[in-house]
C-alpha cells in the first residue's frame, strides 16, 4: 500500500540530530542506583535548585485525588508516594507497602514501610491508610478522579499499626497494581485543611514539601526526614505551555529540565550540552469516538468506525512527526502492558478499503464530524492531530477541531458531557501497567461512559475475577483482539515521554512519568 510522507524530509533531519539521548531510569530508590546518589553528593553535586518546565501545573493543584496522568505527576511524585509503584516492565513493586498477599478474592493485606513519616510530622502507618481509603469511598472522594478509577474500593482497616486489610466491592485480580494510582495523604492536614484547603498545603511522605503552589508555579523545599531522602535542596515549577520557550530556558540556565517536549525539539539542543531523555509511554494515543450520546451519527457505526482506522498511516505519522521514537499502535496496549496481544499487527493504511466500508455503512460520500482535543499535553500532538484530518479528508470525511484547555477537557470526561463526535482519550494503562485500566475506560462499566458494548462487559467482569495469571492473561487477549474488530477509537500512535536535562543535572530517572526527585541533583 502507497505511503505518504509527512512533513517532507523532517523524519530523516531529526534522525541526525547530534543531542544525547538517554533512556529514563527505574526510578526505585534503593540499591546500586542510591548508592550512586549518594556518591554524588559527597563528591559536591548535592544541594541546589532544581528548576522544572510543565506544559500545565495539576489542575487540581496539590490534591492528588483529582487527576490522574502526565498533567499531575510530574509535580505530585515530589511530594507523595503510593503504596506500590509499577515499573517500566509494568510489575508492581513495592513502595510505602513493603510487601502483600491476597486474603480472598475480595480482601487484600499490606504490610507497610516502617519509620517513615509526613512532612507535618504525622506517622504514616495503617491507620493513615484508612483515612485515604475512607476519603475515596464517601460521596465526595468517589465523586473524584481518583475515586472514580478506584471504584471497587469497599473499606479499610488497620490490623495493627504497620499492617491494613482493603476489601473490594468485587474481585479486583490487579488489585495491588491499581493501588498505584492512590497517593497517601497526611490524616492530619486532610482532616484539618479539607480537599480545598490541602490542595494549598499538600502533605505527603514524598522527598520535597510545598511552599506554594497555583496555577503557574509551585515551589518545594526538601523534606530530609523522608524515607525518600532529597540530594537537592529545592524545587521550582513554572508552567510555559509552549515547548519551544520550555526548551530555550534550558541553555540559558533558567531552567534545569524541561518537560514534554516534541521529537522536532531535537535538533534545537544539538550542541548546547543537554540530554534528552526518551521513554516509551504506557499509553496509546487516540481519539474516542462517542457512541452514548447524541442522535444516529456516523462514529455510531462499526464499519464507520473501521474506515476511520484504515484510513491513518500511523507509520508515516511516526517516522515524520515523532522522528521514529514512537511506534504506530496497533492496540489499546503498549508490549510490556500485562494484557498486550502481540497476536494483533494493527490497522493497514488502506484508504480504498476505508471508502468501500464507508459506502458500506451508507456514507458513499463521506461525512463531517467535530473532535475535541487538547493541544501541547504529549509529545507532537498538535501536529499529529492535523496528519489525521488529512488523512480521513482523503477518503471524504471532513474533521472540524474544538481545541480547550486540559481542566475543561477534564471536566466533560468525568461528567460525560461531550457535543463532538471523537474527542482525544488515549489508552493509559498507566500507573497499573494492566489492559484492564483503559478497557475499562472504554466500557460501560465506566461511571457516565461515552462507549458501551453490552458484549463485552461479561469478558472484562471476568477478567478481574480472574486471579489465574495465565487464564487472565488469555482473557485480557481476547478482549483485545474484540475490541480490535469493534474498535470504540481511532488508534494512533504509541507515545513517548521526552524530558530535556541540562548540563548540571544528575541523577534523573523516570518510572511511570514518575520522576524520582530525591535523586537530582544540580551542579
Amino acid at each position: 500500500m502507497r505511503r505518504r510522507t509527512l512533513l517532507g524530509g523532517l523524519g530523516a533531519a531529526l534522525l541526525l540530530a547530534g543531542c544525547s539521548i538517554a533512556p529514563a531510569g527505574t526510578g526505585a530508590p534503593t540499591g546500586a542506583s542510591q548508592a550512586g546518589a549518594n556518591q554524588s553528593a559527597a563528591a559536591g553535586e548535592a544541594g541546589g535548585t532544581i528548576r522544572v518546565g510543565v506544559n500545565s501545573m495539576p489542575p487540581g493543584l496539590g490534591n492528588p485525588f483529582t487527576g490522574i496522568g502526565a498533567q499531575s505527576v510530574y509535580t505530585w511524585s515530589a511530594i507523595f508516594d503510593p503504596l506500590v509503584m509499577v515499573d517500566n516492565k509494568g510489575v508492581p513493586q513495592p513502595w510505602l507497602a513493603s510487601s502483600w498477599r491476597n486474603v480472598d478474592p475480595m480482601t487484600w493485606e499490606f504490610d507497610l514501610r516502617p519509620d517513615v513519616k509526613f512532612s507535618d510530622g504525622t506517622p504514616f502507618d495503617a491507620e493513615a491508610v484508612k483515612a485515604t481509603v475512607d476519603f475515596l469511598v464517601s460521596e465526595a472522594g468517589a465523586a473524584s478522579v481518583v475515586g472514580s478509577e478506584m471504584s471497587m474500593l469497599q473499606a479499610a482497616t488497620a490490623v495493627d499499626s504497620d499492617t491494613v486489610r482493603i476489601t473490594t466491592k468485587r474481585p479486583e485480580a490487579s488489585f495491588p497494581a491499581r493501588m498505584s494510582a492512590v497517593y497517601i495523604v497526611s490524616p492530619t492536614a486532610w482532616s484539618s485543611l479539607g480537599p480545598e484547603g490541602f490542595a494549598a498545603k499538600p502533605v505527603g511522605t514524598g522527598p520535597f514539601v510545598i511552599e506554594s503552589i497555583n496555577a503557574e508555579r509551585a515551589s518545594a523545599d526538601a523534606f530530609t526526614d523522608s524515607w525518600r531522602k532529597p540530594q537537592a535542596e529545592r524545587i521550582e515549577w513554572t508552567k510555559l505551555a509552549d515547548a519551544p520557550s520550555r526548551l530555550q530556558a534550558l541553555p540559558s540556565k533558567q531552567l534545569d529540565m524541561a518537560i514534554s517536549l516534541p521529537p522536532d525539539q531535537r535538533a534545537d539542543i544539538e550542541s548546547s550540552g543537554e540530554t534528552l531523555n526518551v521513554q516509551s509511554a504506557p499509553q496509546v494515543m487516540a481519539w474516542a469516538l462517542t457512541q452514548t450520546i447524541g442522535g444516529d451519527k456516523p462514529v455510531k457505526n462499526p464499519k464507520v468506525r473501521l474506515a476511520l482506522n484504515h484510513a491513518i498511516d500511523r507509520q508515516a505519522i511516526s517516522d515524520s512527526i515523532m522522528a521514529g521514537l514512537a511506534r504506530p499502535a496497533t492496540q489499546g496496549s503498549t508490549e510490556g502492558t500485562f494484557g498486550y496481544n502481540p497476536e494483533i499487527k494493527g490497522y493497514d493504511y488502506d484508504p480504498a478499503k476505508a471508502k468501500e466500508l464507508l459506502a458500506e455503512a451508507g456514507y458513499p460520500d463521506g461525512f463531517s464530524m467535530t473532535a475535541t482535543v487538547t493541544v501541547g499535553s504529549f509529545p507532537g500532538d498538535g501536529d499529529i492531530y492535523q496528519a489525521v484530518a488529512a488523512y480521513l479528508s482523503e477518503v471524504g470525511v471532513n474533521v472540524s477541531f474544538e481545541t480547550v484547555q486540559f481542566s475543561q477537557w477534564l471536566e466533560r470526561y468525568q461528567q460525560n458531557t461531550w457535543t463532538t463526535d471523537a474527542f482525544n482519550q488515549s489508552w493509559n494503562v498507566a500507573p497499573t501497567g494492566d489492559a484492564i485500566r483503559p478497557a475499562m475506560i472504554f466500557s460501560c462499566l465506566k461511571a457516565k461512559p461515552f462507549v458501551c458494548d453490552e458484549s463485552l462487559t461479561p469478558l472484562i467482569e471476568q477478567s478481574n475475577a480472574e486471579f489465574d495469571v495465565d487464564k487472565r492473561r488469555a482473557l485480557l487477549q481476547e478482549m483485545a483482539t474484540k475490541y480490535y474488530d469493534n474498535p470504540p477509537s481511532l488508534l494512533l500512535i504509541e507515545q513517548v515521554d521526552i524530558v530535556a536535562t541540562g548540563a548540571a543535572v544528575r541523577g534523573f530517572e523516570m518510572t511511570s512519568r514518575f520522576i524520582a526527585y530525591d535523586k537530582i541533583t544540580v551542579r
